[in-house]
């Protein structure tokens, strides 16, 4: 039992130390556009309806701008929104026909694009909600020269200039869950093979993690699009549910394999070294989750979650 637990020890103290040493380089929420026409000369940003989120900040800014930029950004900030909607301080220039925006983005936002070479701003005026992890939207210019900086302070009402796709990614999303799937189960049969499972007693485990896998991206799924994504309301959730299915899966882990250890007429594992399985399995799928997502940028196959559920 003492080399069980020394395995334990050993996955956890890998997952706590690459945990602590790369605590803010994984996977961000992000709002990827891709921009249709003519953008030369021409920038973006995205207004929020909060005076500031996470380092961004309407009072200051949180990146140096050049010199050139720095003019720009300036035309950013005398910019005024219709609806009070705040420009928190970050722009690209959008001459490669995308724009991202991917830390910490606004969660209620605007479209508002400066062409420079004309000196007017474009918007459509519509307010959108970040409903995923990562929100792709594609966006047309139809006219680039309908508003201007002085009728737009003056309060004149802004015509549709920019029509905006929000991009569909059940597709993604159901490829992101089979991945994740495959990894989780791959992983659990190879911690399982350190603490000496046998091969019919997994069986009872990857049918408990089939059924918790489902459920945990259900209820993630079924939240985010109906509440949007608001990280700060996610991580609760997040953490109960793997809370429950922690609890679930040893539960459910010691009492079947115990019952396919009695029937097949072989030693009965101990619930310690279950438990200890069980867990150890967790963290396995977690981390490499942490790191593959981080490292390999898996995010693009991954928009709804933060890293391989359990």
């Amino acid at each position: 039992m003492k080399k069980y637990i020394k395995i334990f020890l050993l996955f956890f103290i890998i997952f706590i130390s690459f945990t602590c040493a790369h605590a803010d380089t994984g996977p961000k929420p992000s709002i990827n556009v891709t921009i249709n026409g003519d953008t030369s000369e021409m920038y973006m940003s995205l207004l929020s309806k909060d005076k500031s989120h996470g380092p961004w900040s309407a009072e200051h800014s949180y990146i140096t701008f050049s010199v050139d930029e720095e003019i720009i950004n300036q035309k950013f900030i005398n910019y005024q929104d219709s609806d009070g909607f705040y420009y928190q301080r970050f722009l690209q220039k959008i001459e490669n026909h995308t724009f991202n925006w991917t830390y910490y983005p606004p969660n209620t936002f605007k479209f508002l694009i400066y062409d420079s070479i004309n000196d007017k701003f474009i918007t459509n005026n519509v307010i959108y909600q970040k409903e995923e992890f990562k929100s792709i939207y594609t966006l047309s210019l139809v006219n680039n020269s309908i508003v201007d900086e002085k009728n737009n302070n003056s309060g004149t009402e802004v015509n549709n200039s920019i029509v905006v796709e929000k991009n569909n990614n059940f597709g993604t999303e159901l490829l992101s869950f089979f991945v994740r799937l495959a990894i989780c189960l791959t992983i659990e049969i190879l911690v399982g093979f350190l603490f000496g499972l046998r091969k019919f007693e997994f069986i009872p485990i990857l049918i408990i993690n089939l059924i918790t896998q489902i459920a945990f991206n259900l209820i993630l799924t079924i939240y985010i699009h109906q509440s949007g994504f608001n990280l700060m309301a996610i991580i609760p959730i997040y953490i109960a549910c793997e809370i429950v299915i922690f609890v679930v899966e040893c539960i459910f882990n010691t009492y079947f394999v115990k019952y396919v250890d009695k029937k097949c007429n072989i030693n009965i594992k101990t619930s310690l070294r279950i438990i200890l399985y069980t867990i150890t399995a967790n963290i396995a799928s977690l981390g490499l989750g942490f790191i593959i997502l981080t490292y390999l940028h898996w995010e693009d196959i991954n928009p709804l979650f933060l890293s391989i559920s359990f």
